[in-house]
């Protein structure tokens, strides 16, 4: 076997090694992070692909269309995370007991 099989063979009996000691739910977690990532990866793709321009070639769309798309969303952008910051609370403030 050459060095380069040697050095992926062990590269990947390190990975395995490094799999085997996370708990269940990390696993779980990474499986279906990698799965959502190559499914919207494949959207973007046929997106991509399958889009055909019908618009006239001569004129473009006026600026302020890119202009108001972007503060629109800028506009959820930020309304999410208004809607976000409502879930996140601060922990309540403990008394403690005198002592006696």
């Amino acid at each position: 076997m050459s060095r380069l099989g040697q050095l992926t063979t062990s590269r990947i009996a390190q990975l395995r090694q490094a799999l085997r000691l996370l708990p269940a739910g990390t696993k779980a977690g990474i499986g279906w992070a990698i799965l959502w990532s190559l499914v919207i990866a494949g959207c973007v793709v046929w997106a991509i692909y399958s889009w055909t321009n019908h618009g006239s070639k001569k004129y473009g769309p006026d600026g302020s269309v890119l202009i108001s798309t972007f503060i629109t969303l800028y506009g959820l952008f930020f309304g999410g995370f208004g809607v976000l910051a409502g879930f996140v609370r601060k922990a309540p403030y403990i008394r403690l007991r005198p002592p006696w």
